[in-house]
């Protein structure tokens, strides 16, 4: 049932849009830079990174980057866990990646709790540890992060690293799913198609799936394709059945390219 849904967009995202701010001014950040502001060392450093007001320069991005942690700015501690953890401008290093996370993670930084939360669930960069894993994921749950609720919700679903609880994996995954999360629109529906921590309601499952569905998730495209063949939770139709079915297949779902063979 659980799918696993990091895609490369999210282990490389940042921590501001600044794509989506007014250009800044890199002479003003430079020499707010230069008097000490740790912020604007961070927002320089992010400048290099991305190429915004400057050419690239991943090394000039880790240097401020470096300058702003000093100062014990999260952020900063953050983008150079990932620097670290993609070699981008310094060495690879997963050990001092998830040092720097677990940096940021303490200060409070939601998407440092929740990539520190990966490291300890995959053992990268740390020892593996579910229970540590499930905190972390638990903290950035609790400041509304999807991501973070779908994994706390697939931590109680499965046993890892808390006690196996239907109904809690249920109340994450809702609120993930509530935000729009389709990896957890598909979980909550298959919870809901099977009764497992909430009354069994198959129109409920089938809504889920089709929300998961728009999104391009597969599993949802595939169940909410049978859902449509067999008639459980909406009305039976066999032209929205290998709709869906073809979705999936396209996306190379093999269930849903067998399932085509039956009509």
């Amino acid at each position: 049932m659980r799918t696993i849904f990091l895609s490369l967009m999210m282990m490389l995202a940042v921590t501001i849009d600044m794509a989506a701010q007014e250009m800044p001014d890199i002479q003003e950040l430079r020499q707010k830079a230069d008097a000490g502001d740790d912020e604007a060392m961070f927002r320089l450093g992010y400048c290099y990174h991305v190429g915004t007001g400057v050419d690239k320069d991943d090394i000039q991005a880790v240097k401020w980057y470096l300058e702003a942690a000093k100062k014990s700015n999260p952020k900063a501690y953050y983008e150079l866990g990932n620097a670290h953890y993609w070699g981008e401008g310094t060495d690879r290093d997963e050990e001092l990646a998830a040092s720097y996370w677990n940096k940021a993670a303490d200060k409070g930084y939601v998407k440092a709790q929740y990539r520190i939360a990966e490291s300890y669930r995959n053992g990268t960069g740390v020892k593996r540890d579910d229970e540590e894993a499930a905190r972390w994921f638990q903290k950035a749950a609790e400041a509304n992060y999807a991501p973070a609720q779908y994994e706390l919700a697939c931590a109680y679903n499965f046993g890892d690293g808390v006690r196996k609880d239907y109904s809690e994996a249920a109340k994450w995954y809702r609120k993930a799913a509530d935000l729009g999360y389709a990896p957890a629109q598909f979980n909550l529906g298959s919870l809901y198609d099977l009764g497992l921590g909430v009354k069994q309601d198959f129109k409920e499952a089938a809504h889920l799936y089709h929300l998961a569905a728009e999104q391009g998730n597969t599993d949802a495209q595939y169940n909410l394709g049978n859902c449509y063949y067999a008639g459980i939770g909406v009305e039976k139709d066999l032209k929205e059945a290998a709709f869906w079915w073809n979705k999936a297949a396209s996306q190379g779902n093999k269930k849903a390219y067998k399932a085509l063979k039956k009509l």
